[in-house]
C-alpha cells in the first residue's frame, strides 16, 4: 500500500514564478491543486493586518522604512511585484481580509512575523488581536493555521483565540525534543526546517500528538525524502511541480 500523500501547502503562494505572498501568487497556487497557502502577517502603523514576509520593503523595489511606521495606505501605494516582471507592476501588498476571502475553500497557514520583546510586547499583542479578529470575521477558524517561531506570540494566541491551531515554526533542533514538545503544550504542529529533519524527529512529534510540517522542498530529492519520513505537511514554492511530483509518486 502507497504511503499517504502529506498536505501541500504553497509556500508564500507560488513564490517561485510569481511575487510572493501577493493576490496573483495566491490565484496562481490555487489553480495548481494545492491544498493549503501559507503568507505572513505583520501590522501597519494604523493597525492593519498586511501580508509581508520582511519587515519592510526594500527587497521588493520599495523602501527601507519599517512597516511598523507607515500607515496602510502608504504600504499599498508601493509598486511590489515589478522586481520580479514587469507584467506584475501592479501588485500591491494584499490584507489578511482579502486573502482570507480570495482563499476561503484553502487551508491557511498563516505565520506571524515577530522579532524582539519575546512575543510580550504591546505590538505583539496587537498582532494577535487583529489577525484573530480578521478570522473570526470572515469565519474562517476551522480552515487557519497559526505558524510563529515565538512561543510567546503563540501563548498569546492561545490566550486570545484558544481555538484557533497552532504551528511552532523551528529552524534548530531543540537540545531535548521532548522537553521542548512537553513546553508547549496545545500544539497542533510543529514546523521544521527540512535540513534538521529525521524520521526519529517525527516519531517523537508523532508520539506526542503533534503533527509535522517542513519547509521548503523545492526538489524531487528533498520531497521524496520528507514523505519517507511520514510529516503531515509540505510547504513549497513551487506548488504546481510538488502536486504533480507527490501524486506520480502515489501510482
Amino acid at each position: 500500500m502507497s504511503r499517504r500523500l502529506p498536505l501541500i501547502v504553497a509556500h508564500r503562494g507560488d513564490s517561485a514564478d510569481y511575487p510572493e505572498n501577493t493576490r496573483v501568487a495566491f490565484a496562481a497556487a490555487l489553480a495548481s491543486g494545492v491544498e493549503g497557502i501559507e503568507l505572513d502577517v505583520r501590522l501597519s502603523r494604523d493597525g492593519v493586518a498586511l501580508v509581508c514576509h520582511d519587515a519592510d520593503l526594500a527587497r521588493f523595489g520599495g523602501t527601507t522604512r519599517s512597516l511598523r511606521k507607515m500607515t496602510a495606505a502608504q504600504i499599498r501605494a508601493v509598486d511590489i511585484g515589478s522586481w520580479k516582471h514587469p507584467r506584475f507592476a501592479d501588485e500591491r501588498v494584499p490584507t489578511l481580509d482579502e486573502v482570507l476571502v480570495q482563499c476561503r475553500r484553502t487551508t491557511l497557514c498563516i505565520e506571524l512575523k515577530a522579532t524582539g520583546g519575546r512575543g510580550r510586547t504591546v505590538y505583539h499583542r496587537r498582532l494577535v488581536r487583529m489577525v484573530a479578529g480578521a478570522i473570526a470575521q470572515r469565519k474562517a477558524a476551522k480552515r487557519v493555521r497559526i505558524l510563529c517561531f515565538d512561543g510567546g506570540v503563540l501563548a498569546e494566541v492561545a490566550r486570545v483565540a484558544p481555538h484557533l491551531l497552532r504551528v511552532r515554526n523551528c529552524e534548530r533542533l531543540p537540545r531535548s525534543l521532548d522537553r521542548w514538545l512537553d513546553d508547549q503544550p496545545g500544539l497542533s504542529a510543529a514546523c521544521f526546517d527540512r535540513r534538521i529533519l529525521t524520521a526519529a524527529l517525527v516519531d517523537t512529534c508523532h508520539a506526542h500528538g503533534v503533527q509535522v510540517f517542513s519547509w521548503t522542498a523545492n526538489d524531487a530529492p528533498a520531497a521524496d525524502r520528507l514523505r519517507q519520513f511520514g510529516v503531515d505537511a509540505i510547504l513549497s514554492d513551487r506548488p504546481g511541480w510538488l502536486v504533480n511530483h507527490l501524486r506520480k509518486r502515489q501510482c
